[in-house]
């Protein structure tokens, strides 16, 4: 007996190939079966007609990085069948950070999430980062980046030139903290 069976639901399932009208039983929380399923037992029938059944997207970029934390159910996102989100794009991240350049970041940042401004920012490396979302938890799969501009400030600030040697080597220690 399967958990769900969602009848005559119109399939897109992601191939690219052109989509379908059929049947898909869930079983333990993962697709056990597509096809005429109407003879199926199942402890719950969802009528599927008129409705589009499709896998969970893939945001692969965005600026979540901090709205995650401040509203971790993310339902703009679910509501459009996203499931999973790469965030730290566009070079940028909220961390790692250093006590100097936390002030830079946080306050640049708050363009990015209302509400960020009040959410401490108790971390410093990403790891540390990485701990605050697992803690907060979120609605749905998330895939960190590193961004290269708290990485270039927590080595030289805001300063605008080349990075000297010593300036790269303290850049590739935060890079690898962080990975």
């Amino acid at each position: 007996m399967y958990d769900v069976v969602f009848d005559g639901c119109t399939i897109v399932d992601g191939t690219g190939g052109r989509s379908f009208v059929s049947d898909v039983a869930v079983l333990g929380g993962k697709i056990a079966a597509v096809g005429a399923l109407e003879h199926a037992e199942a402890q719950r029938r969802v009528s599927g007609s008129g409705k589009v059944l499709a896998p969970g997207f893939i945001d692969m970029h965005t600026h979540s990085d901090l709205p995650l934390l401040v509203n971790n159910k993310a339902e703009s996102k679910i509501r459009q069948g996203v499931t999973t989100e790469v965030i730290g794009n566009c070079g940028f991240g909220p961390a790692p950070l250093t006590e100097a350049t936390k002030p830079e970041i946080s306050g640049m940042s708050t363009f990015l999430a209302k509400g960020s401004e009040a959410l401490g920012w108790e971390w410093l490396t990403f790891g540390e980062y990485l701990d605050a979302m697992d803690r907060n938890g979120a609605a749905l799969n998330v895939v960190p980046l590193v961004g290269h501009v708290p990485i270039r400030m927590a080595a030289m600030g805001v300063q605008r030139r080349h990075a000297e040697p010593e300036e790269i080597k303290t850049q590739q220690q935060h890079l690898h903290q962080s990975v």
